[in-house]
């Protein structure tokens, strides 16, 4: 999948999952989606088993934090 492709599903999936986590596969398939970050995290491990792909995570802010202008910092995860 292409850059403006993946960037168009990551939109869509933000905007059907306010206030939660989710993670896409380089193709744009839906690989996990939480509530919290760390839950994110362990479905991802259990779905991916060991095997090595690239993963886009995203958060999809709730309409109070788009209000307050909240600011997300992650962790750099190298090893999942």
């Amino acid at each position: 999948m292409d850059v403006s492709s993946l960037l168009a599903r990551y939109d869509q999936v933000a905007r059907a999952n306010e206030g939660r986590w989710f993670a896409l596969s380089r193709e744009g398939e839906l690989l996990a989606l939480a509530s919290s970050e760390k839950r994110l995290w362990s479905k991802i491990r259990r779905k991916l088993s060991g095997r090595e792909i690239d993963v886009v995570i995203g958060y999809s802010q709730t309409a109070e934090e788009r209000k307050t202008a909240c600011l997300l910092v992650c962790p750099s995860m190298t090893v999942v």
